[in-house]
């Protein structure tokens, strides 16, 4: 995917991937440079075209109630929000709201909202020397083996083997 303004582009055009098709696969391969920032000049144009044209179909007001979501699960990430509460804000369907959201952004409003919990949680497990548990209630779990629970699905190894693997890592480095 490809981040752009706040927003993620899902799909490109028939135009756009070929030029990304040429770029992966034959990498531009005795081509003169010339050639190869033609390219990308029409890349640029296409991605930018390709992220006008998947917001048009929406409203300004939709666009707004999307990043109004987007905020609240980025940087209040430890609220247990729903879709069902910004249904009952902006009075709409939860469906609805998921379907702004995921328009927008490239996400799920739950897959969203898990990724950056655990990418904090992770974040929290590296960088403090928190007790864990202490980290799960930061990252809005109550209940501790379900975080350990959420934390494992997510990267496949539990919280204490994450921050260890980590300090080994880090140490490492430093030692190098």
């Amino acid at each position: 995917q490809m981040v752009l303004n706040d927003s993620f582009i899902t799909y490109y055009s028939s135009d756009t991937e070929k030029i990304l098709d040429k770029f992966i696969n034959s990498g531009f391969e005795g081509e003169d440079s010339i050639v190869i920032i033609a390219y990308l000049v029409v890349l640029g144009r296409n991605l930018g075209n390709d992220l006008q044209n998947k917001k048009s179909d929406l409203t300004d007001n939709q666009v707004i109630i999307a990043k109004d979501i987007y905020y609240c699960l980025t940087n209040e990430y430890d609220k247990k929000w729903t879709a069902q509460h910004f249904a009952d804000k902006y009075k709409l369907s939860d469906s609805t709201v998921k379907r702004y959201f995921k328009k927008v952004y490239g996400f799920g409003f739950k897959e969203y909202h898990t990724k950056v919990v655990m990418e904090n949680a992770a974040k929290l497990l590296t960088t403090t020397d928190l007790q864990i548990s202490e980290i799960s209630d930061m990252v809005g779990f109550s209940n501790y083996p379900m975080f350990t629970s959420a934390f494992k699905k997510y990267y496949g190894c539990t919280p204490s083997d994450y921050r260890n693997s980590k300090r080994i890592d880090s140490k490492t480095t430093n030692n190098s």
